[in-house]
């Protein structure tokens, strides 16, 4: 199993454990660590329904799963390099969260300290536009770089998103990428979600 996904799948059982508030209209401060942006030109953007997030061209777009009932999860990964992936993203559509964005990111942030060794994390509400409510969550995760979790563990620069929507549902944006690689890429990807409209 490579890095990579050894650690979305930690992320996703994660987000599992867990499977509505700001409003979505606010103006994004210009001082919040992320805000919306616009992909560059040779980025490809995907629909996923609730939220369209771009990446970038090197990243490949992974089979959806579907975890739990509730939960469709879609991944894109760097292609590896010595049986490891430099960077990726991961999207998760969760249609019944059983906890708000606030609650969910502190359970991804405990998570990410016990189990990724990030020393600590904090999350960071935010404003995100169409969001009822929205978390941010920044550090570095020290991922295993074999199966075994005694195994050398190399760092990785995360950025997540939790972000709430009008109906109810939830999505969190997770996207990381090793040391050797660009560190603010996380957050240009991030950057992308863009959550949609909402239906009368």
């Amino acid at each position: 199993m490579s890095t990579m996904l050894r650690l979305t799948t930690v992320l996703l059982l994660a987000a599992l454990a867990m499977a509505g508030c700001s409003g979505g209209d606010e103006d994004v401060p210009d001082n919040q660590p992320v805000k919306p942006a616009s992909a560059p030109s040779d980025w490809t953007t995907t629909d996923l329904g609730p939220v369209s997030i771009a990446t970038p061209p090197e990243w490949e777009k992974q089979p959806s799963t579907e975890p739990s009932q509730t939960m469709t999860a879609t991944t894109w990964r760097a292609k590896e390099v010595d049986g490891i992936s430099p960077g990726g993203v991961e999207v998760r559509v969760i249609s019944s969260p059983q906890q708000d964005a606030g609650k969910a990111a502190q359970a991804l942030a405990i998570n990410a300290m016990s189990t990724l060794q990030a020393g600590d994390v904090e999350p960071e509400k935010i404003v995100w536009p169409r969001s009822e409510l929205a978390y941010y969550i920044a550090y570095t995760s020290e991922v295993p770089v074999e199966t075994d979790p005694a195994a050398p563990r190399k760092p990785y620069v995360t950025r997540t998103l939790v972000l709430d929507l009008a109906d109810g549902s939830q999505v969190q944006v997770n996207a990381l990428v090793d040391e050797d690689s660009d560190e603010k890429l996380p957050d240009q990807v991030v950057s992308t979600a863009k959550l949609a409209e909402a239906e009368d």
